[in-house]
């Protein structure tokens, strides 16, 4: 918001579109799909994407070891 405030002005909106992942001897591949709307020049725009993630479970703990977007 600070470098581009114009994208902004009439509101901004993410929400997760899908969920995926699986698991294999406590390495979890995850891959979440997204979806964002904002206005730039006046004008709606929707774009998607993808994130990647590999969560690694530590005793009863998972972290996140990579994130890629």
């Amino acid at each position: 918001m600070r470098d581009y405030p114009g994208l902004f002005e009439a509101g901004f909106q993410e929400r997760q579109t899908g969920l995926e992942w699986t698991e294999r001897e406590g390495v979890f591949f995850v891959r979440s799909r997204y979806e964002k709307r904002y206005t730039r020049q006046h004008a709606p725009v929707v774009e998607t994407g993808i994130n990647h993630m590999t969560v690694v479970k530590d005793g009863a703990r998972l972290r996140i070891a990579c994130v890629i977007w």
